[in-house]
């Protein structure tokens, strides 16, 4: 297992290199706006979802899944390769384009969604495919899924976040764009010969010994936590992916209001989500082995996860004492562990919840059976495309339509209804067991909604210390920026753009 999880911690890395030298590239290309921006995470997420869906489905028939794993690395590298040439078409055939569509809003996204599609949608579909194969290898047996596919899980995201960290501040200073492609090609395609070498020479085990699980155990965990359907199980992990996504999303433009609107900026964010929801998937695991019904905790930490992320808000508002913009005065070393001990304080409590949630629907899936690639394969998709469908919507519509801090109330909402619904579905199941945890969770519902309720319209812009001699005339939020009017000492006015 050790080898495995080392060359999957490597493909994570490897995988969030590509995305951000990706997302870097084509923000050149199509523009840095928000609309190209959420154009481009939704196709690399298509190509993911529909690669977990189509590979999970042929987990199952593989005689040996680590050697299947080592030629999608390696067909990951081919399709990557393909950069080098669709990036010259494309700035070929651009000029056309942009005379042709550039009046017509709409139609031109669509033309970068297909062209984007082209370019990433091959090394995603290969990408996507890696979780379910590997999954398949190291449990074969449904009832050792959730157990063996948290560790994987968490291994593969804390190598992605690393991976981010390398692509956002190192690889492209020292090495260069190109070079640094090429180098995370060449790891990607060490993984995948490293992984079929491996494969050669290890037993895949067809079996495993049922008596180490304590049966009877087992059996009543499984009773209970089969009472939640496939169904609701798929529409959990959609809205997990969707929740996930749509608070990065809201999450960036949040700090933006304070931080330099910088790749760097970003980077951080990126990286500080990837290593919570590491360490929620680490935790998950750990819930996964104990004692505590798997229903119990999944109620548990969406609810807490809807509590936390409820109070975001506020918490960012005191921590930045009313948005204050955090000038890089410091040294730079020292500007950045601020900016990361801020955003492990605001988004570290909400996403370690929220992190536990999909490895803790893998452990509920299991008594329904059937492969364990095919499983992870279905559930990976359903996640992936809610998370499409999160960055989507939080990218276009809820910015627009709610403005930054109702769009996350508006999330925390969807949260506290799903808690409340397993609230009830724990009363059903277990009856009195489960009352006073009900009666203290909603109690802690309601408290929150007062809190947020009550507490002062949280700023949209700070106004600096002249407070007195200023005041806001206008703002208008949305996809593309917060933008206020400022008047300064009734004399002139000050444009804010965030």
């Amino acid at each position: 297992m050790g080898k495995v999880l080392v060359l999957f911690f490597a493909s994570g890395c490897t995988s969030l290199i590509y995305q951000v030298l990706w997302m870097r590239e084509l923000g050149l290309l199509f523009g840095n706006t928000a609309h190209a921006a959420a154009v481009t995470l939704t196709a690399f997420f298509i190509g993911l979802a529909v690669g977990g869906y189509a590979w999970g489905k042929r987990a199952e028939k593989l005689n040996n899944p680590l050697r299947t794993y080592g030629y999608l690395e390696l067909g990951v590298s081919l399709a990557a390769l393909g950069y080098f040439l669709l990036v010259p078409a494309y700035q070929h055939i651009y000029p056309f384009v942009f005379a042709s569509f550039s009046g017509q809003e709409n139609i031109f996204l669509a033309i970068k969604f297909i062209l984007t599609m082209l370019f990433l949608f091959p090394a995603a579909f290969l990408i996507g495919g890696t979780l379910p194969v590997m999954s398949q290898y190291v449990a074969r047996d449904i009832k050792r899924m959730s157990r063996k596919v948290s560790i994987l899980y968490a291994v593969n995201i804390l190598g992605a976040s690393v991976g981010a960290l390398a692509a956002g501040f190192y690889l492209p200073i020292w090495l260069g764009i190109q070079t640094a492609y090429l180098l995370a090609v060449g790891i990607t395609v060490l993984i995948g010969l490293s992984a079929i070498v491996i494969s050669r020479t290890t037993v895949f085990n067809t079996s495993y010994a049922s008596d180490q699980i304590p049966q009877q155990v087992y059996t009543n965990e499984f009773q209970i936590a089969g009472k939640l359907g496939l169904k609701e199980l798929s529409i959990l992990s959609a809205l997990s992916g969707f929740i996930t996504l749509a608070l990065q999303v809201l999450w960036v433009r949040m700090f933006a209001q304070v931080l330099q609107n910088s790749v760097y900026t970003f980077s951080i964010i990126v990286v500080v989500f990837l290593v919570i929801l590491a360490v929620a998937a680490a935790l998950a695991n750990a819930l996964i082995r104990s004692r505590l019904l798997p229903i119990k905790s999944l109620t548990l930490f969406i609810l807490l996860g809807a509590v936390l992320t409820a109070i975001t808000p506020l918490v960012f508002d005191r921590l930045t004492e009313g948005l204050q913009f955090y000038k890089n005065t410091l040294p730079w070393e020292a500007y950045l562990l601020q900016v990361f001990g801020l955003a492990f304080l605001v988004m570290g409590p909400p996403l370690l919840c929220l992190g536990t949630i999909f490895p803790i629907i893998l452990r509920l899936a299991e008594p329904f059976g059937g492969a364990t690639g095919k499983t992870v394969g279905n559930m990976v998709a359903i996640n992936t495309w809610g998370a499409a469908a999160g960055a989507l919507t939080a990218g276009f519509f809820l910015l627009d339509q709610l403005g930054l801090w109702n769009s996350i109330y508006f999330i925390a909402l969807l949260y506290g209804v799903v808690s409340i619904y397993l609230l009830i579905r724990l009363l059903r199941i277990l009856g009195k067991q489960s009352f006073r945890f009900a009666a203290v969770a909603l109690s802690l519902l309601i408290a929150t909604t007062l809190l947020v309720g009550n507490s002062k319209e949280l700023p949209m812009v700070h106004l600096g210390f002249a407070q007195d001699k200023q005041s806001v005339l206008e703002t208008w939020e949305g996809s593309a920026a917060t933008v206020a009017v400022i008047e300064r000492q009734g004399r002139y006015l000050n444009i804010i753009w965030s």
